[in-house]
């Protein structure tokens, strides 16, 4: 069976601007890591054999929908799962602020577990505050990395397409990506 684990990392006051800034901060990191071993051994083959990055760096090679948590993929039966770790993160954290409570003799906080829409909405990428500063990428960022071109089944655009000639604002992302023209915002 297949196994993956999705993280949402979140930046207090801060998010990435889209799946494509994601792509090449994977993209930047992936050589990196690998030549620090720091690769997952697939099962099943020899010690020194088959490795697989930590990232999959084809999750940001084009336009994907992201699991959403409770749901499967199509024609697929398991569900993405909460971790216990995840799920109930919130509570740990009241149990903790209990805990330093009673060493100060201060009335115990409520400890209820994170409501199931509360959950769901945390576990959402684009569940971002209107105020965040959206991070994008300085021109030259991804000079010398290897091209998302490379990923078997990425989608980009031919060299020289503009970044509106595409169709869509999804693909206009994506183009400007891989023109290499973010900016950070001023």
């Amino acid at each position: 069976d297949k196994f993956s684990r999705h993280l949402v990392v979140r930046l207090p006051g801060r998010a990435l601007a889209g799946n494509g800034v994601a792509g090449a901060l994977v993209a930047k990191m992936g050589p990196a890591l690998q030549e620090a071993g720091l690769v997952l051994l697939k099962a099943g083959e020899p010690p020194g054999g088959a490795t697989a990055p930590l990232v999959d760096p084809a999750v940001y090679s084009r336009t994907r929908h992201f699991r959403m948590l409770w749901c499967c993929k199509g024609g697929k039966s398991a569900s993405l799962q909460p971790s216990a770790r995840f799920a109930l993160a919130h509570q740990q954290q009241a149990q903790q602020q209990q805990q330093q409570a009673q060493q100060q003799q201060a009335p115990p906080l409520p400890s209820l577990p994170l409501p199931l829409q509360q959950l769901f909405l945390s576990s959402l990428i684009c569940n971002v505050h209107p105020a965040a500063e959206l991070l994008t990428l300085p021109p030259g960022f991804m000079q010398g990395v290897q091209s998302l071109r490379s990923v078997p089944g990425s989608f980009c655009l031919p060299d020289g397409a503009a970044a509106g000639s595409a169709g869509s604002a999804a693909t206009s992302d994506a183009a400007v990506l891989l023109a290499g023209s973010l900016v950070h915002p001023d």
